[in-house]
């Protein structure tokens, strides 16, 4: 990432007087003063990021003075670039000292210290335990592991310290709303809610391109900044004569490959042109390769997916982006002397992307792609989790064994709660013979779920949800249509 210009100055525009109100809200004059929580949630480009850094800083080096701040962002990476960067121009234009350690992570304000966090998984709580701290400022909070904001709050126990949350909204659902901007007043929350009409550096022309930009739940949550569910197909923007083609332009583009790996779930290479050419970057899906382990009734190797990917390339990528659970996958290919790295999988990052793209017509996907296709039409929501104020797709292909199924691994029995996170080898029942395989991307699917416990003649159990997949002499069937004599050939662990 490129480093700021601090010594740019930062040009103030009159703030709005929403803005205002989240700047000076702390003031022993304002009338929220004793709130303890402020959370300014809204639109994008609604000035809300701006007016709370102003605020914080103002705040803090009002009323403290050696004391330690919490400042988390979604990951390091985004908190710079969302208030850092700014920030430090601030701090310039107001002609307040300060020492930037890009390092360690950490900003010196007079004698403060504001310590940058990104709480990316569940074990970013880790590094924040035992930091006292007199204040918390948290930027798309909504995007936070739960943990990390527990424990974040937690840290915060100097007296007067306060807690500065900036968000889009999510799922009505989600505990960000329900348990503090529906409890705002017996928690002493401060809600101040944003359109992008509350910030007025917007001409009417950029309004209306972020206007365009979304559609559906993101229009409604980016644009009109509602807490709203996402539901029903999830690319309902996708229009099958704007964002589809038959033949590719002639003129010279990037090639690049994606890759998405799977033992029983389907390995999927797709080829992709990019043009960056004109005023806005274009990308076009020309082909696609398809292999199902589960429809076909058995599973390829690494050397053999290999040889299909050279065999499907038209000419020698300038990057192939591999998901990067596909560890030995991706090795295969540096081994075959091609550009292979680990592909972004946020999921709901990438969600957002391609509606973007699909909603402004700069992603095409040829009509030959028929998997592709498919899929998108068919990708959906998942309202269980949405339930739990969690955005996520439904997962169709994901079957679930229970946490405490003991597993054969190549370092002896283990329960599969205690493979999460982790990568080795496991030993595979497949046709009546024991096989060591690798194992990768085990997860936690579910919370609760109906289990079923089959045995197997030889005495070994397996627990599983009704829908995990077993392979018999008659093809692949869920464990809710298995019978008493059935052949199991094979057990689907993995993905």
């Amino acid at each position: 990432m490129a480093k700021v210009n601090e010594n740019k100055p930062f040009t103030f525009k009159p703030f709005s007087q929403k803005q205002k109100k989240l700047v000076y809200f702390w003031d022993s004059r304002s009338p929220y003063a004793s709130r303890e929580l402020i959370i300014a949630d809204g639109a994008v480009r609604s000035g809300k990021t701006l007016a709370m850094t102003c605020s914080f800083l103002l705040w803090s080096m009002r009323y403290f003075d050696g004391q330690s701040f919490i400042l988390a962002g979604r990951s390091i990476g985004a908190l710079k670039r969302n208030v850092v960067n700014d920030m430090l121009r601030i701090l310039k234009t107001w002609k307040w000292d300060y020492k930037y350690n890009r390092s360690e992570n950490y900003i010196l304000i007079g004698n403060n210290i504001y310590y940058l966090f990104g709480a990316t998984t569940e074990a970013s709580q880790d590094v924040i335990q035992g930091l006292t701290a007199a204040g918390l400022y948290a930027d798309e909070v909504t995007l936070f592991p739960r943990s990390f904001v527990d424990q974040a709050m937690s840290r915060c126990s100097v007296d007067d310290s306060k807690l500065f949350f900036n968000c889009n909204p999510g799922s009505p659902h989600h505990y960000i709303k329900k348990e503090y901007i529906d409890q705002a007043e017996e928690k002493k929350v401060y809600h101040l809610h944003f359109v992008m009409n509350d910030n007025n550096t917007l001409s009417p022309s950029i309004k209306a391109r972020y206007e365009r930009l979304y559609s559906g739940v993101f229009y409604r949550r980016y644009i009109l900044g509602e807490w709203v569910m996402a539901e029903g197909v999830i690319y309902d923007m996708f229009d099958p004569d704007r964002n589809t083609y038959a033949r590719l332009p002639k003129h010279k583009m990037k090639y690049l490959i994606g890759a998405d790996y799977g033992a029983q779930n389907p390995t999927v290479f797709l080829e992709i042109y990019v043009d960056d050419m004109g005023d806005r970057v274009k990308a076009y899906v020309e082909n696609e390769y398809y292999f199902s382990g589960r429809d076909e009734g058995w599973t390829k190797t690494d050397a053999q997916y290999g040889d299909d990917f050279e065999s499907f390339i038209q000419a020698d990528p300038l990057r192939v982006y591999v998901d990067p659970s596909a560890s030995s996958f991706i090795s295969e290919l540096k081994f075959r002397g091609f550009n292979a790295t680990q592909a972004d999988n946020t999921v709901l990052d990438g969600i957002r992307l391609l509606s973007t793209m699909f909603q402004n017509g700069s992603l095409k996907i040829n009509r030959r792609c028929t998997h592709l296709l498919k899929e998108i039409a068919e990708y959906s929501w998942d309202e269980k989790a949405q339930e739990k104020g969690i955005d996520q797709p439904l997962k169709v292909s994901d079957h679930c064994i229970t946490g405490g199924t003991l597993v054969d691994t190549t370092e002896g029995q283990k329960p599969i709660s205690e493979l999460v996170g982790t990568t080795g080898k496991v030993f595979s029942y497949s046709n009546g013979q024991t096989v060591e395989r690798n194992y990768f991307n085990v997860r936690k699917t579910r919370e609760q779920a109906d289990v079923f416990e089959i045995e197997f003649e030889d005495g070994r159990k397996v627990k599983a949800t009704p829908d995990h997949l077993f392979l018999t002499d008659a093809g692949w069937k869920p464990l809710s249509e298995l019978k008493p004599g059935d052949n199991v050939v094979e057990v689907a662990n993995a993905k």
